[in-house]
């Protein structure tokens, strides 16, 4: 199995949730969940020993942290739970919703000061033709990118670990001496000082979540709730 491009676990409970899981044994201990919730489909209040952060990346669902609740948008807002906090999803709507999960056992502490619910910040176009914005967490950053036809990242390295996701359409991803064609469903994984990018030679647009472990381009936030 390749390190750079892993392969998922997938499976479907008997609600008709399907879980696509990824397991990186890095020193965070992180998996990467994409979640499929049908139409007016509930996930129990739970809590788990892990922090976690994630969004919405396609429709929309009620997010329920600790009794504070908000309708999150496909890549409007992320969020983020310490350890042991109770939380719960439902998607009440009447289109699929699609839930982006990221846990670790070994992050920096979670902060009070942290707040429950981030906001996208910094929207940039590079030269390359790619648009990016970013959601802050405490431990990472992720990035959502656009990447329209003829649009590319040049091959580059940096010490921060680096995972992406396909969300929308497709691009060649390359990771080291590794290349594949990348779609909905499939991950990257690029550790500290490897080299890596990518390019859209596809007619459709695509659009990826890269996420930085720890921080890359920006510091992370600290507001009171």
């Amino acid at each position: 199995m390749s390190l750079y491009f892993p392969l998922p676990n997938i499976s479907t409970d008997i609600r008709g949730i399907k879980s696509i899981i990824f397991k990186i044994p890095n020193q965070y201990q992180t998996e990467i969940k994409l979640v499929s919730i049908p139409p007016k489909t509930k996930i129990d209040l739970h809590s788990h020993n892990e922090s976690q952060i994630g969004m919405c990346v396609k429709g929309k669902f009620m997010m329920s942290i600790d009794g504070e609740e908000q309708i999150l948008e496909s890549c409007r807002t992320a969020y983020v739970i310490a350890p042991n906090i109770l939380h719960s999803a439902e998607n009440c709507f009447n289109e699929d919703a699609i839930g982006l999960d990221i846990k670790s056992l070994t992050p920096p502490t979670i902060h009070k000061e942290t707040p429950t619910f981030l906001n996208h910040v910094n929207n940039i176009k590079l030269s390359t033709g790619i648009s990016t914005s970013f959601f802050v967490g405490p431990w990472c950053e992720i990035m959502v990118s656009k990447i329209p036809k003829g649009g590319s990242m040049p091959m580059h390295k940096h010490t921060n670990e680096q995972f992406g996701i396909a969300l929308i359409g497709k691009y060649i991803m390359q990771v080291s001496n590794e290349k594949q064609e990348f779609k909905y469903g499939q991950i990257y994984y690029s550790p500290g000082n490897i080299v890596h990018g990518a390019h859209n030679p596809f007619d459709e647009e695509a659009i990826s979540l890269n996420i930085f472990l720890p921080h890359r381009y920006n510091k992370p936030l600290k507001h009171k709730r």
